[in-house]
């Protein structure tokens, strides 16, 4: 018996040592595969804990990471909130900068509308930034009307005062027989009536002049006033070229800093969340091998203590069978010793139970993963709800604070509305009040601005009249007082003089010129004739040049006949011969060499041919030759068929190419809701060579006359909006009879509008289809939405929802489509 169970003891402790090496090594091999994936986890594989350890270790470093990407992400969201609003800052500034240029061109408009009033500034400056603007020259231009209206208005007096001035002139010259100015007596009564015609012509001239000049002061005075109504115009450009433009501006670079700001900290903040997010996902897929390598550390410590008590019990029954020896004797007769058949019947049965636990501990190890691969799911699924909780509660938090705010804003504005009814309220009785004094004050600013500009134009007519006259008595005063009328005489002499000296100087003057033409014509003709002798001298050596070397030409031609030949001639010949003789030379030399050749050739094949295994050669060739020639015939029958079938199915494939283009394009512009893609198209592009085709077929979206591959350029949603509709063409294209149309999650990354486009085009498909018999459309999907939309009354009037317990079993239910 004791044999038995030290027997059933060692077999135990090699099945357990067995079973822990088993684990050992399977946790070792485990470590070793994610090594480097522990140790960038927990930041160098000194700090990775030990197997036992680790599970719970990783858990603690998911969670401080998904605080962390949480916090990242909450930073994240506030620097896209800043950055939004340093945008929407910067967007207002640029729209108050757009207001303010418009509205100083449009002052530049009204101002260029008014013509010649302000004219156009010269050129910019090359080194100016600012562009030069009419209203720089408006302080100048009204300076410059106002002088001109005073200028023509001291004319038109002038020219009034001349008039009365002559007709007084010409009354006292009838009477006193005198010039009115001087008092000097006329000689006859022919010169005081052509004094007389002289005065009453420059009277006569007064009226056109007086018309002309109050034409010229009403426009003087049209201008100014055109000036003085663009005063609060140009005002308010000038306002806004020195301030507000210059402001506008200012506050559009503290904007464009501030969004440069924003953007940097959201760009930094989104990098922190993604590496955040990184690191929590490198944890998180680490979570279940951590499990796995937990367990089997525990199952090898569970072993291993097993293992150490069958050692400890199988040393204590040694020890009790050695001390028990000299007693055998009275052993074997109280009791009866045990048969080998015995004891392997009693170790069968403990195996059997072996069997029997090992399967039942398997089974409760599948559950125990089952459990813990459930529980990794909940608590994969309690992190996303606790993240969906975080974001709903950042959500919610900040609809309080936008509910505070805006009941701080109504509380504002009512108590504002308040405090305006009671100012409206304050404020009538004195705006009456004012209205009537400033009434009064403008009736006695207008009476005082009325008797003003009368006193005005009484003084200004006085003194006109008092500048007229002495600008009319001025010149009449020099005269007299400077003795010009006896330097009038002696000038009136010496004019005479001077102009009899200038006909004598004209006509000799005359005389010269005739002399200096007569010479200049024979100077002319002589050297026409010099040009005549050059050219003819020029030709006599010329002509003697030819001769010469005709004769020269001549000599060499008879030495060369009776030389015999043309030297030149036979030394071309000889180079030719040369050359050829050469050549033949090489051609032998190379021909004999290859005659050489074919005789050694041949004197070796002759060797062969007595060979026994070349006896029939010539049977033997004419068969193969005859198969050669059929196969030749086979494969270009084979060639021609296969020719014939590529360009078949090259016809076919353009053909339903362009009818799978025609009905994705018609699905994609009545699915999709988006602007940025017109329509998609499938390409294919011929590749391999001559007689064999390959197609490499891609996906291009068209905006326009663009084209763009789909790969690299395009989001998750139209990615899943292209391959349903691609598929959707490809059924309706191919598969006309076939009446089964399965879509599995056809709304995975699709957003709301796109998705009710697509539940349109199947609801079109079903439509089309409603008469074809074995028609079916099955779609399996999470959406209710989506369902719904499809799972219209006249098509369905119920659908099956499958869901699982508790126990991971499948349960098909069948429910109503409004329920």
């Amino acid at each position: 018996a004791a044999a038995a169970a030290a027997g059933e003891n060692a077999l135990k402790m090699r099945l357990k040592r067995e079973e822990l090496f088993g684990k050992e090594d399977q946790c070792k091999t485990l470590l070793e595969s994610r090594a480097g994936r522990l140790a960038s986890v927990f930041g160098g594989a000194a700090a990775v804990p030990a197997a036992a350890q680790l599970k719970p270790a990783l858990r603690t470093v998911i969670d401080t990471r998904v605080r962390a990407m949480d916090a990242s992400r909450v930073d994240a969201g506030n620097a896209s909130s800043a950055a939004r609003n340093a945008a929407s800052g910067l967007a207002a500034a640029m729209a108050t900068a757009e207001r303010l240029q418009g509205e100083v061109a449009d002052a530049e408009a009204r101002a260029a509308a008014e013509g010649d009033l302000l004219p156009e500034p010269p050129g910019t400056p090359a080194l100016s930034q600012v562009p030069r603007s009419r209203f720089a020259a408006y302080a100048s231009a009204v300076t410059e009307s106002d002088a001109a209206v005073t200028e023509s208005e001291h004319d038109l007096a002038v020219l009034n005062n001349l008039s009365l001035v002559y007709t007084s002139f010409h009354d006292k010259a009838a009477i006193d027989q005198c010039c009115p100015l001087c008092t000097r007596g006329f000689e006859s009564i022919a010169r005081t009536d052509e004094f007389k015609a002289l005065i009453a012509s420059r009277i006569n001239t007064i009226p056109a002049q007086k018309e002309e000049m109050t034409v010229a002061v009403a426009s003087a005075k049209h201008r100014r006033s055109r000036l003085q109504n663009m005063g609060p115009l140009a005002a308010h450009h000038a306002s806004l070229v020195s301030k507000a433009v210059p402001e506008a501006a200012d506050a559009i670079a503290a904007a464009e800093t501030r969004v440069a700001e924003t953007k940097t900290a959201s760009a930094t903040a989104d990098e922190a969340a993604d590496r955040a997010k990184a690191d929590h996902v490198a944890a998180a897929a680490l979570a279940e091998d951590a499990d796995t390598i937990t367990r089997l550390a525990n199952e090898a410590a569970d072993i291993r203590t097993a293992v150490e008590s069958l050692e400890r019990s199988f040393g204590a029954s040694q020890m009790t069978q050695g001390g028990g020896a000299g007693g055998g004797a009275l052993g074997t007769q109280g009791h009866q010793a045990r048969t080998p058949s015995a004891i392997a019947g009693d170790i069968e049965d403990v195996e059997e139970s072996k069997s029997a636990v090992e399967k039942e501990k398997e089974g409760l190890v599948r559950r125990r993963e089952r459990a813990e691969s459930e529980l990794l799911s909940l608590e994969r699924a309690a992190y996303s709800l606790r993240e969906e909780h975080m974001r709903a509660a950042a959500k919610s938090d900040r609809r309080t604070q936008l509910k505070r705010e805006l009941a701080d804003i109504e509380r504002d504005e009512k108590q504002a509305d308040a405090d305006a009814t009671r100012q409206a309220a304050e404020r009538a009785p004195k705006e009456a009040a004012r209205n009537h004094l400033a009434a009064e004050r403008k009736g006695a600013r207008d009476r005082a601005v009325a008797a003003e500009a009368q006193a005005d134009n009484c003084t200004r007519s006085l003194q006109r009249d008092l500048d007229a006259l002495d600008a009319a008595d001025r010149p009449i005063t020099d005269y007299v007082l400077g003795g010009k009328a006896a330097a009038l005489e002696q000038l009136k002499g010496s004019m005479s003089a001077t102009d009899g000296r200038i006909a004598e100087c004209n006509e000799q003057f005359g005389m010269i010129s005739g002399r200096r033409k007569t010479k200049q014509d024979g100077i002319s003709k002589a050297e026409i004739m010099k040009r005549e002798l050059d050219d003819n001298i020029s030709y006599l050596k010329g002509k003697q040049e030819e001769d010469r070397l005709t004769a020269e030409v001549d000599a060499l031609v008879l030495q060369m006949h009776a030389a015999g030949a043309d030297v030149g001639t036979l030394e071309a010949n000889l180079r030719r011969q040369v050359i050829t003789r050469d050549k033949l030379r090489n051609e032998y030399a190379e021909s004999q060499g290859r005659v050489k050749t074919h005789q050694e050739a041949m004197e070796g094949y002759q060797t062969e041919l007595t060979d026994p295994q070349y006896k029939g050669v010539g049977k033997k060739l004419s068969k193969q030759v005859v198969e050669l020639k059929t196969y030749e015939m086979v494969n270009q029958d084979l060639d021609r068929y296969h020719s014939a079938l590529d360009r078949a199915l090259m016809a076919f494939h353009a053909a339903k190419m362009s009818d799978i283009n025609k009905v994705v394009r018609a699905l994609w512009q009545r699915t999709y809701r988006g602007q940025d893609i017109d329509y998609i198209q499938i390409r294919s592009d011929a590749e391999g060579t001559q007689g064999k085709s390959s197609y490499n077929y891609r996906v291009v979206m068209v905006v326009g006359d663009a084209e763009l591959e789909m790969r690299g350029r395009c989001s998750a949603g139209q990615k899943v909006l292209a391959c349903l509709i691609i598929r959707l063409a490809l059924a309706e294209t191919f598969c006309l009879n076939c009446g089964i149309l399965a879509l599995d999650e056809p709304t995975t990354n699709l957003d709301a509008p796109n998705a009710e486009s697509l539940a349109r085009s199947l609801l079109d498909i079903m439509h089309s289809r409603k008469d074809q018999e074995n028609f079916q459309l099955i779609v399996i999907t999470h959406d209710m939405g989506f369902a719904h939309l499809l799972g219209q009354r006249e098509h369905a009037d119920y659908y099956w929802r499958i869901t699982k317990d508790d126990n991971q079993h499948s349960h098909i239910e069948c429910e109503n489509i409004y329920d």
